[in-house]
């Protein structure tokens, strides 16, 4: 059979109206700060991995692009070098490989910068900072109204 045990209410000293100690407010604000850093390290953690995964994607979305791009301009470049030199320049295929080769490079300039563009995208993380925003104005609020109530 469980026995009850009745422990005494704590003694209030007149002037506390149900106000709690100074030390055990510093004790809990400490408490609720090393709680809130714990969380604050877990979305970065989190964060992080997010933005790991997406680099990870995004590089080999460019990797993949790239290459492809290589093979088919190997293959255009080819026929086109042979084309343009036979009918348009009139047997001089160097013009050719010239006119090819250039829009290739701007062909493939725009597709970098497009895929740099995706790059930069995955690496802000959003909801950390906003939290830690929120975070920084809860704790000026509560030492506004902390030094209120101690004044």
């Amino acid at each position: 059979m469980a026995t009850e045990h009745h422990f005494p209410a704590p003694t209030r000293h007149e002037g506390d109206h149900g106000r709690e100690s100074l030390s055990d407010l510093v004790r809990q604000l400490g408490d609720d700060g090393g709680r809130l850093l714990r969380q604050e390290i877990g979305l970065a953690k989190l964060e992080l991995r997010q933005m790991a995964l997406g680099l990870v994607r995004d590089m080999i979305g460019l990797a993949v692009a790239g290459s492809l791009a290589v093979l088919g301009a190997l293959g255009l470049t080819a026929c086109l070098i042979l084309v343009l030199g036979r009918f348009v320049f009139g047997g001089s295929y160097w013009l050719g490989a010239l006119v090819v080769g250039g829009a290739f490079l701007i062909v493939g300039g725009i597709w970098a910068l497009a895929a740099a563009k995706g790059l930069g995208e995955n690496l802000k993380p959003d909801a950390t900072l906003e939290t830690v925003r929120t975070d920084v104005d809860w704790a000026k609020r509560e030492a506004r109204d902390f030094k209120r109530g101690v004044m």
